[in-house]
């Protein structure tokens, strides 16, 4: 049929499509009068090509299609979208509707609404009276949707997964627990009632847009309830009237973003994670823009988490499980972790560090993860928290003092714990058992660039309160072995009794050792030597390389191999490298440095420019000449920017 208006002015039901579908090709008005329903779509797959414009402001029902649940088996296509003037009150149920376009829909004001197995690509912008129920359906586009009472999202749905923002509001109601296995893109909830709303009661939700959760009353909003939450992109509670926990059943928080992602919150009202879980599709992603709270279990698989003093991780007691990290996946910045317990017994706190870093030879960020384990133990159940951070230095900045029996101090790496009284993060060393077996244990890691050769003779330096810049030598165990002359990596763990305080930790060479612990290397540079070029650099210890490769272009793109420069190997610190281009290029010149390891391997390194100093020649006549002369130059005349004449007893004379 084309265009239909249907009005039901009766107090009982209007069913079309009762056992064969219908087809309409115009325009197809609902209107309802009384309290009788308005049944369409009720069997088969009807169609509807124009809008459908529906009224009601009676109570009743005005259905399409049929709930699968009863002995129908509709499904209905509408081409355009759901128009109203006058939907005030009444029920709206839509089953197994599908909206081939994003043709928006007018806004709504049921008294109650179901969707159920139904497809919404236009904007969805409704006001729900009472409740509304909305299961296996997919509003695809904008969505606004208010409800006066119970909001209940079930299972598999998706929101906004096409385009634009879904708000949920909910102003009333009872206890609304959220099946999950919900898809999301940017969401906002508003939650205003004072009863709880669950999310991912049963199944994990996914949330592939910025997500923002504003808790406005004194019911409790509880996202990622159970199982596996992912989260894409940005995460905010901003607005809440307080902190909001994730997770409160056995659910995990994943971060997964593929791109930049921060959290956020209002002062002091900062998320708390149950559990949480790193492994970001892109390396570099996380950005705490608030403290973020974990209080059960903390776990990296790849991602960084970028932190500051401000901003920081902060693990709420000592019972939390966290694994140390990996090369792609740590803290770059600090960490806090909370300690309660008073027990002889040592607990033993991860700290997953490591530091981000731009290299300004290669233009790009170097990743260093360097984690520490902290055994320890306290004499009462007074809160302390442990903050740490992985510290990167430029060269051997320090000169603290060293120990007799050291002859060398790492200086480009040290880590900073410091022990704070939590109820005011002043420093404090009390209630720290230090007795025999019960004082601390410090476990730093290392790796290859940090120039340990002889790990029998390596050990654990520290600081001390009332030595500041000094270093004390607290002991080693657990080192790996001298392994023919190549550099190690593993881990050492203090062993002296004195260590009863924290500071700043880092490692040393013992004076019988070969552990050079470089400072770092500097740039690959160019400079005019005379007529030639003069390339220098410098380079730590390594008996794994053979030698340095030197070559030139004029674009960047074609390189010629200029020279080799062997290795040194006799030094136990940093080396300097210098080498001459005899014939450089009369315009601007690229030089690049390359690595030649003893299996042949060949890494390129670092790249710079130079600009040759552009020279002029002049002739001066007459000469000599006891009142005017002539300058003629031969080149450049643009170099010549002043001229000052000097009389032979070095007077200089006005011109």
């Amino acid at each position: 049929m084309n265009a239909a208006d249907i009005h039901n002015r009766s107090n009982s039901r209007i069913r079309m499509a009762n056992s064969f579908a219908d087809t309409f090709n115009g325009a197809v008005l609902l209107k309802k009068h009384k309290t009788g329903n308005i049944e369409m779509a009720y069997s088969g797959v009807n169609l509807f090509y124009k809008f459908i414009s529906l009224h009601s402001d009676t109570s009743g029902t005005i259905s399409f299609g049929n709930d699968l649940s009863g002995s129908g088996t509709s499904q209905m296509i509408n081409f355009f979208g759901l128009r109203s003037d006058t939907f005030s009150k009444g029920n709206l149920h839509l089953y197994h509707f599908k909206q081939w376009n994003a043709c928006p829909n007018q806004w709504f004001k049921p008294t109650n609404c179901i969707f159920k197995n139904t497809q919404l690509k236009g904007r969805t912008l409704w006001t729900v009276q009472n409740d509304i129920t909305i299961s296996y359906s997919s509003l695809s586009n904008n969505n606004s949707i208010v409800c006066g009472n119970d909001l209940f999202i079930n299972e598999y749905n998706r929101f906004s997964t096409d385009s634009g923002t879904t708000t949920f509001t909910k102003n009333g109601g009872g206890i609304d627990d959220w099946v999950g296995g919900n898809s999301f893109g940017n969401l906002v909830i508003n939650h205003n009632d004072n009863s709880r709303l669950r999310m991912a009661s049963t199944l994990g939700d996914t949330f592939r847009g910025n997500v923002q959760l504003i808790k406005n009353s004194t019911g409790t909003l509880e996202p990622a309830y159970s199982n596996l939450n992912f989260f894409h992109k940005d995460l905010s509670t901003v607005g809440s009237n307080a902190t909001i926990n994730f997770g409160l059943g056995t659910g995990t928080v994943v971060l997964r973003s593929t791109d930049s992602m921060s959290v956020k919150s209002d002062s002091l009202l900062y998320p708390n994670i149950s559990r949480l879980t790193i492994n970001t599709i892109k390396r570099d992603a996380i950005y705490l823009n608030t403290k973020l709270i974990v209080s059960n279990q903390l776990l990296f698989i790849n991602g960084v988490v970028n932190t500051s003093s401000r901003y920081n991780l902060v693990l709420n007691n000592e019972t939390v499980s966290s694994n140390i990290g990996s090369d792609s996946a740590f803290i770059n910045g600090p960490i806090d972790y909370e300690f309660t317990s008073n027990s002889t017994s040592m607990s033993t706190l991860n700290f997953p560090l490591g530091k981000k870093k731009w290299n300004n030879q290669d233009l790009k960020y170097d990743y260093e993860w360097r984690p520490i384990t902290l055994n320890v133990a306290h004499t009462s159940n007074t809160s302390y928290t442990y903050r740490a951070e992985m510290q990167t230095l430029n060269g051997r900045s320090l000169g603290w003092q060293l120990p007799s029996d050291v002859d060398t101090a790492s200086n480009i790496r040290l880590w900073s714990v410091q022990r704070l009284l939590s109820s005011s993060m002043l420093h404090s060393n009390s209630q720290l058992r230090t007795t025999s077996g019960a004082h601390p244990r410090m476990t730093l890691y290392f790796d290859t660039s940090d120039g340990v050769f002889d790990g029998s003779n390596l050990c654990v330096l520290k600081n001390k309160t009332f030595a500041p810049t000094s270093w004390f030598n607290i002991g080693s165990s657990n080192t790996p072995s001298y392994l023919n002359g190549r550099p190690l990596k593993g881990i050492i763990t203090s062993t002296s009794d004195s260590f009863n305080s924290f500071g700043s930790f880092t490692l040393g060479s013992l004076l019988s050792g070969y552990n050079p612990l470089p400072f770092q290397e500097s740039a690959f540079s160019a400079k005019s030597y005379h007529e030639f070029v003069k390339l220098e650099w410098n380079a730590n210890l390594n008996h794994e390389l053979a030698s340095f490769i030197l070559e030139k272009s004029s674009n960047r793109l074609n390189w010629d191999k200029i020279g080799e420069v062997a290795a040194h190997h006799s030094s136990a610190g940093l080396s300097q490298y210098e080498f001459i281009d005899s014939t450089p290029l009369p315009t601007k010149a690229y030089y690049r440095l390359s690595k030649k390891y003893n299996d042949g391997l060949i890494k390129t390194g670092s790249t710079c420019e130079y600009l040759p100093i552009r020279r002029t020649k002049f002739i001066l006549y007459p000469n000599p000449s006891s009142e005017r002369c002539t300058i003629k130059t031969l080149s450049n005349f643009e170099l010549i920017k002043q001229i000052i004449v000097y009389d032979m007893r070095g007077k200089k004379i006005d011109v």
